[in-house]
């Protein structure tokens, strides 16, 4: 359960998940930077393709998140909890229909990529900004801060953070459980 760290937080793509990101680049007249096409065509991204651990118990119906994924900003204490990515075709039709307008694209040219607990998680797509991680901390006085060069940078520094608080009261600790071979859920 300890090893949930980076991409395993990310299912790969199969031949048939290909997606024809030149296609989608036309259609919404936006040019993404090199390494994050990569990242798009290789892992298959949208909120409900982030892979979190949950926990089933037999006697509730719905699952329980185990906690949560974060990334831990550089020479700080702060960590950001990340929900996960929106997919490629959500950020540029966002982009098309409405983001370019807002303060983040004029000023800065940063793609909205993933919401964040406290803000957002953008993409420099500028010569001078292509392919670095920002994040829009939408409650700070400042505009922006860099996180990381490059999606994969970024994507390395995520952590699974164990915080459930029903374990607790269910009698439970996260050594009581496990999984299964191909299930989705661990379980007591």
């Amino acid at each position: 359960m300890r090893n949930n760290i980076g991409f395993n937080f990310f299912e790969t793509r199969t031949p048939q998940d290909e997606i024809a990101i030149a296609s989608l680049e036309e259609k919404y007249g936006l040019i993404l930077p090199n390494l994050y096409k990569l990242f798009a065509c290789t892992f298959k991204l949208g909120e409900k393709n982030f892979v979190t651990m949950k926990f089933k118990h037999p006697n509730y119906s719905r699952p329980f998140t185990l906690g949560q994924i974060e990334y831990k900003i550089k020479n700080s204490t702060t960590s950001i909890p990340i929900t996960g990515f929106f997919d490629i075709e959500q950020v540029l039709s966002m982009w098309a229909n409405g983001v370019k307008e807002e303060f983040e694209w004029q000023n800065f040219q940063l793609l909205f990529i993933a919401s964040l607990s406290i803000g957002g998680l953008y993409l420099g797509i500028n010569a001078e900004k292509k392919d670095r991680i920002y994040m829009i901390n939408w409650d700070s006085d400042r505009d922006y801060e860099l996180l990381a060069d490059n999606i994969f940078e970024f994507v390395r520094g995520l952590k699974f953070i164990e915080k459930d608080l029903n374990l607790p009261r269910m009698g439970l600790k996260f050594t009581d459980l496990h999984r299964k071979w191909g299930s989705e859920y661990w379980q007591p």
